[in-house]
């Protein structure tokens, strides 16, 4: 089975989850990856060199500690993200326009070019489309049918408090509150909000239960606006049976430090090695969901 057949098939899975899903622990997954990609067109200038780690927490259940870590580094051009707990590296690299992705506790790689990308949110896209039309044809949920248009066309209400630094996106589904800063070159907002947004239509690609993508670039879009970078951003989601609260704190480090270049000069040495296999992007989920399982 194809990449494009396999999202498709779950996009359609996605309809049948909002249909009959009653655990929270199901939600929680799912509105977990909407903010866990919140971490400047595609401008490869090496002159801002920057990082930022990214703590996730359940507001939700504020007793428990953070439930996903991340660090982000932007050097020469090309964005790493290193995700800890999965030992998996992310790398944007523009030029090229593709992304690899190595996983260094399995010793294996894949890539996959943002042509590729934009193709399958395309067929995804257009599963959507049929689906609501679908349910636009005969006696549905209008409720669900609601639900689903939104994370289709997402649209917020949208305030900025300058003096207080604050964004706020509002909606019955969906909700955002960011505390900013917007005292950095122009330049550093565009190498962060572009990594985000391609990472987040990365990380649909690779896990389409995550339909929110769109939202979270309207937000993206917003803070291009107003020339920001986010220091702590607040979501709100409505499921329908409760409400869910994430937060995620963004500490940015204004340069690289020593450590830093180390992880750098390793993943790229992993990425060359013999020693690292070259898998397609197929396997390389295939393998990461057996070891989860």
């Amino acid at each position: 089975m194809t990449a494009s057949l396999k999202l498709s098939s779950t996009v359609h899975s996605f309809f049948l989850l909002l249909l009959n899903m009653q655990k929270n622990r199901v939600l929680r997954v799912l509105c977990f990856s909407w903010l866990l990609c919140l971490t400047g067109g595609l401008n490869v200038s090496v002159a801002q060199e920057f990082s930022m780690l990214t703590k996730v927490y359940d507001d939700s259940h504020p007793e428990k500690p953070v439930i996903s870590r991340s660090l982000t580094l932007f050097h020469a051009g090309e964005v790493y993200d290193y995700l800890d707990d999965a030992g998996e590296v992310i790398i944007m690299q523009p030029i090229r326009k593709k992304f690899v992705i190595l996983n260094t506790r399995a010793d294996t790689k894949t890539e996959i070019t943002f042509a590729q990308i934009e193709k399958m949110l395309e067929l995804a896209d257009d599963e959507t489309k049929k689906h609501l039309d679908n349910l636009a044809s005969q006696p549905h949920d209008k409720e669900l049918f609601q639900r689903i248009m939104f994370y289709q066309e997402p649209v917020f209400q949208r305030s900025v408090d300058v003096q207080e630094k604050q964004l706020k996106l509002t909606s019955s589904y969906l909700s955002y509150l960011v505390d900013f800063h917007n005292d950095r070159p122009e330049e550093y907002v565009r190498k962060y909000l572009d990594f985000a947004d391609w990472v987040k239509k990365l990380n649909y690609v690779r896990h389409p239960i995550d339909t929110s993508y769109r939202a979270r670039l309207e937000l993206n879009n917003r803070m291009r606006s107003i020339k920001a970078l986010p220091l702590t951003v607040r979501m709100t989601a409505n499921t329908g049976i409760g409400e869910i609260k994430l937060r995620s704190e963004h500490q940015i480090q204004w340069k690289l430090n020593d450590m830093d270049r180390d992880r750098i000069n390793l993943w790229n040495s992993q990425i060359k090695s013999d020693n690292t296999q070259m898998i397609t992007i197929e396997q390389y989920q295939k393998n990461l969901h057996a070891s989860r399982s």
